[in-house]
């Protein structure tokens, strides 16, 4: 039984490298097109976003009440402003 799970292992092993390698292939031209015209169009200037990251902000909802599907109240996000 030990040599089995040890045979086991050596395998997983050896073809652990093999399973999450991934080739990388360079970027079609369509995505270099859409990813250099995507960029100017960015507020730069801007540092709000990069603020909000740095406290932990993530999103905001206008209706602050999560429901169940019957309606009634699962989660009230109000509780954290």
């Amino acid at each position: 039984m030990i040599r089995q799970t040890l045979m086991a292992a050596s395998l997983f092993a050896l073809a652990t490298p093999t399973l999450t390698a991934h080739a990388q292939s360079p970027a079609t031209q369509t995505t270099s097109t859409a990813n250099a015209n995507f960029g100017p169009d960015l507020p730069w200037e801007s540092t709000t976003e990069e603020e909000l990251s740095d406290r932990g902000f993530v999103a905001t909802r206008e209706d602050p009440l999560i429901l169940n599907e019957d309606g009634s109240v699962a989660m009230d996000l109000s509780a954290y402003d």
